[in-house]
């Protein structure tokens, strides 16, 4: 089966890169570069580290190749407290968390062309509650190959470890130990852009085990994804781009049934048109719609349909103040009894303000609505946000943060409210 679903998925990517000219990894709209978020801070950005001069300091010769990239380690240390670790809806149970979370970028400083490597972790040790504690970490790289000055390809392979949020209905549950996670993505990526016409296509196949919690066997989530996605654009006016962007999306279990005796195995596509405007820096407003759709092997689960949507704005109101919004709706697994997957809409919004190129204010917040198809089961998750960065040089960083979360369910025992403030310190090279 697993041999059965690489083939046609990457048969479908291969008729798309015949089919079709390479396209690159685009460059970020303008108006994204220009936000508070986004834009460069000489002043304040890290500078990274020479590799031909760490390796001359090692006493070792820099090639033209070795001696071409930047690296950027990092450190950040963080303080948490968490009002209730388990996001149950009574009995909470606060406690506080160390996070400690060091990794490093390596990156090519070449003319044409890009390779970047990446590692890091995330490791979490409660002050009350040690069963919670946790050591996640991921590394892996990515490039582009510029063919021309309007084609490339690119491509990577990263691999996780990571572990299922308490909040997550797949959890195991207050007692039961963290699910762990191993994933493994590969990329690839081709497009072009014209004067007028743009192509891109993407693929990628994502592995995912699930580690046992304790006495729960979660064999029976364990899967591998694969999706691909091409999209046409046409600037019929400068900044203002038409396109379809249609996708398919296959899902493939290790087990042919799960713990409940139900073939989770499905595939579907996503389709949407829109429009794309970018003008002058200030404003950037991707809109589109159309339709998806899930099937599933199993007859007696139901076929997730309906609109799909999707709009991602920014505008640079003034240029000390950037305002976000973004919607989406997709198609996300479960393995909860009886139900074949979430119809998943958020929606999202934030506005930075920084009245010093070194202090950045955020204030955001989303609303997230998941359906459960084949049973009765719907949650409404409402999330806040407010962040004060403050650059003090380019070495180090502060941050504090504050976010409240609201979920709230039809199924008995699934709501709760959440609590957490952070304050984390962030060295840098």
């Amino acid at each position: 089966m697993l041999l059965h679903g690489v083939g046609r998925f990457l048969t479908g990517f291969a008729i798309a890169l015949i089919a079709f000219p390479a396209f690159a990894q685009t460059e970020a709209p303008t108006a994204k570069e220009d936000s508070v978020g986004s834009r460069a801070r000489p002043d304040y950005d890290p500078l990274g580290i020479e590799s031909r001069d760490l390796l001359t300091s090692m006493g070792l010769a820099a090639d033209p190749f070795t001696g071409s990239f930047l690296i950027f380690p990092k450190a950040d240390v963080g303080f948490v407290y968490d009002d209730n670790i388990y996001r149950i809806e009574t009995d909470e149970r606060s406690d506080k968390i160390l996070r400690f979370s060091p990794g490093v970028r390596i990156q090519s400083d070449w003319d044409n062309h890009l390779l970047t490597l990446r590692a890091g972790a995330n490791i979490g040790r409660y002050q009350d509650n040690g069963s919670e504690d946790y050591e996640d970490f991921n590394f892996g790289g990515s490039g582009v190959v510029d063919l021309t000055e309007r084609t490339s390809v690119g491509g990577g392979i990263s691999f996780a470890k990571s572990h299922t949020d308490r909040a997550s209905p797949d959890d195991s549950g207050q007692g039961i130990p963290l699910t762990d996670t191993f994933q493994t993505t590969y990329r690839l990526n081709a497009a072009f852009k014209g004067e007028r016409f743009s192509f891109r296509t993407d693929g990628e196949w994502t592995v995912l085990d699930f580690d046992d919690a304790g006495p729960i066997n979660n064999d029976d989530q364990d899967r591998d994804e694969y999706r691909f996605s091409f999209r046409v654009g046409y600037e019929f006016l400068r900044g203002t781009t038409l396109f379809v962007q249609p996708s398919y999306k296959l899902v493939e279990y290790d087990q042919s049934l799960d713990d409940g005796g139900r073939q989770r195995s499905s595939d579907g596509y996503r389709l949407l048109s829109g429009l794309e405007w970018d003008i002058s820096g200030v404003t950037f407003l991707k809109i589109g719609a159309g339709f998806l759709e899930q099937k599933f092997d199993d007859v007696l689960f139901g076929t997730v349909s309906g609109p799909a949507f999707t709009v991602d704005f920014v505008w640079n109101a003034t240029d000390l103040m950037t305002f976000t919004l973004e919607l989406d709706r997709t198609v996300e697994e479960t393995t909860l009894v009886n139900a074949s997957g979430i119809l998943n809409t958020k929606w999202s919004f934030a506005v930075d303000y920084d009245p010093l190129e070194n202090l950045i204010f955020t204030l955001g917040g989303s609303m997230k609505n998941e359906d459960y198809e084949g049973v009765t089961r719907e949650e409404d998750t409402l999330r806040f946000h407010f962040i004060v960065k403050y650059l003090i040089h380019p070495e180090w960083v502060t941050e504090f943060r504050y976010q409240y979360e609201d979920r709230d369910s039809n199924e008995i025992g699934e709501s709760y409210k959440d609590n957490r403030w952070l304050a984390q310190f962030t060295f840098r090279l």
